[in-house]
């Protein structure tokens, strides 16, 4: 069994991903999904380690100018539903490890939206259909109260299909903002499915 992760996991690893791509925040569009490839890299490295480095893809995105900072995953070109994945194994069946969607275009949020209506919930209701022990979603948006807004209709979301995550399963959430003056806001939601206790939240500590 892979070693579980926690949300101060996934922020540490975000923030390194900034920092090793040189980048500073606020995100701009295009540098988002790059972070969330290296981001995805550096937790696999807090999984058990394995003798051979699982394959990474990610749909949309040059990895030839990621290879070099990739240090627990191999880059595999491939096509996928997804934004970004992690895979063991060398032949079918591969082993899903990650799974992760990113949505950088500063869209609107409304406390009605849904995966029919709203491009960030939509990629958010792809990331949940694709089994994956561990799942990260990361949104960018303009303002503070607008964060805020997103957050809850991603939780929103992510109970209301709770009974489609395994046992063990982690969803993972982080909402960004456009504006300097919001970045120290900035935090990672997770929850994890137990058959036990059903879905439940995660502590940041």
């Amino acid at each position: 069994m892979a070693t579980a992760i926690g949300p101060t996991d996934v922020m540490e690893a975000f923030n390194k991903a900034v920092s090793l791509l040189g980048h500073e925040m606020p995100l701009d569009q295009k540098s988002v999904k790059r972070v969330v490839v290296i981001t995805i890299d550096l937790l696999v490295g807090k999984l058990r380690q394995r003798k051979i480095k699982p394959w990474l893809y990610a749909s949309h995105t040059a990895l030839d100018g990621l290879s070099k900072k990739l240090q627990h995953t191999r880059p595999w070109e491939r096509i996928s539903m997804l934004d970004v994945g992690v895979y063991a194994g060398n032949k079918e069946p591969f082993e899903t490890l990650v799974t992760a969607e990113s949505e950088a275009f500063a869209d609107e949020i409304l406390p009605t939206s849904t995966s029919e209506t709203c491009d960030y919930l939509w990629d958010l209701y792809k990331l949940l259909q694709v089994p994956s022990p561990r799942r990260l979603f990361v949104a960018r948006t303009r303002t503070y109260a607008r964060c805020r807004d997103l957050e809850k209709r991603i939780a929103w979301m992510i109970k209301s299909y709770r009974r489609d995550l395994r046992d063990g399963d982690q969803v993972f959430s982080l909402v960004i903002p456009t504006a300097r003056r919001d970045c120290g806001n900035i935090r990672v939601h997770g929850w994890a499915r137990t058959m036990t206790s059903g879905l439940q939240e995660l502590s940041n500590k």
